[in-house]
């Protein structure tokens, strides 16, 4: 047996604006019992998509006397639902359904844009990571030649942009000093 995901699911419930309803002159005029049918019509095509327009066989599935459904099935009860191809479907709950799954896959779009932008931000802060480390470890692992190489070439050049500011006395123990070295 296959199980669905989270996500191949339908939606479990639909929302029902009491406001609506109530201000709806077709379901203020209709019967408890034409109310109750509505609902129960809608209840059965959210989980199932449609009902048999088949009164009988509606009756057996709705699990009621085939003369109330008879009684109950007006058209003020029909006008909040299409027939065709033998069954019956609600429209409004067609549409809201439309817009779940589309409102979902829109969300799992985004999610995974998001997700692949988090990616790609983690690859480059590793790869700054990695080159920083590099750089790093390549100071530290100097031989003590190119170490003292560098030291020199920075003396050297303190010293020729301290020349610059000796006096003449100065400038003779400086010059004497780089001959020996």
């Amino acid at each position: 047996m296959k199980f669905k995901s989270i996500f191949d699911k339908a939606a479990p419930a639909f929302q029902l604006y009491a406001s609506d309803l109530i201000a709806d002159r077709r379901w203020r005029s209709m019967s408890l019992n034409e109310r109750g049918l509505k609902s129960t019509l809608e209840c059965e095509c959210w989980v199932n998509k449609s009902v048999p327009s088949n009164i009988p066989l509606l009756a057996k599935i709705l699990g009621f006397p085939e003369q109330e459904v008879r009684g109950s099935l007006t058209e003020s009860v029909m006008s909040f639902f299409k027939e065709g191809n033998g069954e019956i479907i609600c429209p409004d709950l067609d549409d809201y359904k439309t817009h779940l799954d589309e409102r979902r896959k829109k969300m799992s779009e985004g999610g995974k844009k998001s997700q692949a932008v988090q990616k790609s931000k983690e690859n480059d802060e590793s790869h700054l990571q990695s080159n920083h480390e590099r750089s790093e470890k390549g100071r530290e692992e100097q031989s003590k030649a190119e170490q003292k190489r560098a030291e020199q070439v920075f003396k050297e050049k303190t010293l020729e942009e301290d020349v610059e500011e000796l006096s003449p006395e100065n400038q003779a123990w400086v010059d004497d000093y780089n001959k020996e070295e």
